[in-house]
């Protein structure tokens, strides 16, 4: 049976948070995938788990570009609804771990997803080293 796993996170990500997010999505292998994703242009989470795909046999990928819902900054939040309104198995949060984050997009999807019973698996991006 094919899993859907949502995937959101901070447009901020390097390289402690990659390999973080790389291990956890290896997690998932074994089971027929299909990642979807925002496919921030920006990098980040959503980068690392579309690169990821890309080298995983059998984990197909489903990228939304919030480019594609409208003029900033409203195409997010409707981006966001779309993918949650796809349903997913499960989503994976990956926000980082700063006061401003909470008004994040990461936030929004995750908080939507909660909302449609997609569970969520809050996942904090570790902090960088100096």
């Amino acid at each position: 049976m094919t899993r859907r796993i949502l995937v959101t996170g901070s447009r901020r990500c390097g390289p402690i948070g990659t390999e973080f997010v790389r291990s956890m999505l290896e997690g998932l292998i074994g089971r027929d995938l299909i990642i979807v994703h925002g496919a921030c242009h920006l990098g980040g989470v959503d980068l690392v788990a579309h690169e990821w795909t890309d080298r995983t046999p059998g984990v197909a990928v489903e990228p939304y570009p919030a480019a594609d819902f409208g003029a900033w900054p409203s195409c997010g939040p409707r981006r966001n609804s779309h993918m949650v309104s796809l349903g997913a198995d499960l989503c994976f949060a990956f926000p980082e771990l700063r006061a401003d984050s909470r008004r994040s997009g990461t936030w929004d999807c995750a908080m939507k997803a909660n909302a449609a019973g997609i569970p969520v698996r809050l996942l904090t991006l570790p902090p960088e080293a100096s």
